[in-house]
């Protein structure tokens, strides 16, 4: 199975690169004042996730019928960087997500998938906090995707191009940390190609979550 030439650990090293340049950023800037979103930022978030994924297939065949898979699982976030203006954390992120045994949908036919469908997106986010001693805040990120679609007869993974929005709301409960809930939308648009059946396969993904978040800022 050939693979689309995007090149995950780059997309990584790039994430890592924003994150410590963030870290850079906030260790110039003057010192944290407590219980106000400034200086380093670091996020964590786990919970509950929905996929619903779209599959199309280039040459299509004739009467080729519409096929998805969608599916529950759990979606996490990890989050680091810096805050240039108080407020405004930006840096390198990972989000992703794990649908367990998706249903298939081929069709009017329905099954369930052998294994499981695993994707993340690796990039660059923006997490606003409207009042820089206050709890809402909203999130933005853009970066490399990938999927595995849970296919155990394929090595498929699948490489492109993802995004995230989401509004959250924290508490603090000590002077630099704060927990909340956040509620995530993630895009990920990804394909790969088949160089035994000359296929091209596109995957276009739509992830709602609901995660339990820690933040360190």
């Amino acid at each position: 199975m050939m693979r689309i030439r995007l090149n995950p650990f780059r997309s990584a090293t790039l994430a890592l690169g924003v994150g410590v340049a963030g870290l850079f950023v906030s260790s110039t800037a003057s010192a944290s004042e407590p219980r106000t979103h400034d200086g380093l930022h670091l996020s964590l978030g786990v919970g509950a996730a929905y996929n619903v994924t779209g599959v199309a297939i280039d040459p299509e065949p004739p009467n080729n019928p519409d096929t998805s898979f969608s599916g529950a699982g759990i979606g996490a976030l990890l989050m680091i960087g810096g805050t240039p203006i108080p407020g405004l954390a930006i840096g390198g992120a990972s989000m992703g997500f794990h649908t367990f045994s998706p249903t298939v949908k081929i069709g009017d036919r329905e099954t369930e998938a052998e294994g499981d469908a695993v994707g993340n997106l690796l990039g660059v986010y923006g997490d606003y906090y409207f009042d820089p001693h206050g709890g809402f805040h909203a999130l933005a990120m853009f970066g490399f995707a990938s999927l595995d679609d849970g296919d155990p007869k394929t090595d498929n993974l699948a490489l492109g191009l993802g995004g995230v929005l989401g509004v959250g709301y924290d508490v603090f409960i000590a002077d630099e940390w704060s927990l909340g809930g956040l509620l995530r939308l993630q895009m990920n648009l990804t394909g790969t190609r088949d160089d035994e059946t000359k296929v091209d396969v596109a995957y276009g993904s739509i992830v709602p979550a609901l995660l339990f978040t820690a933040t360190y800022h």
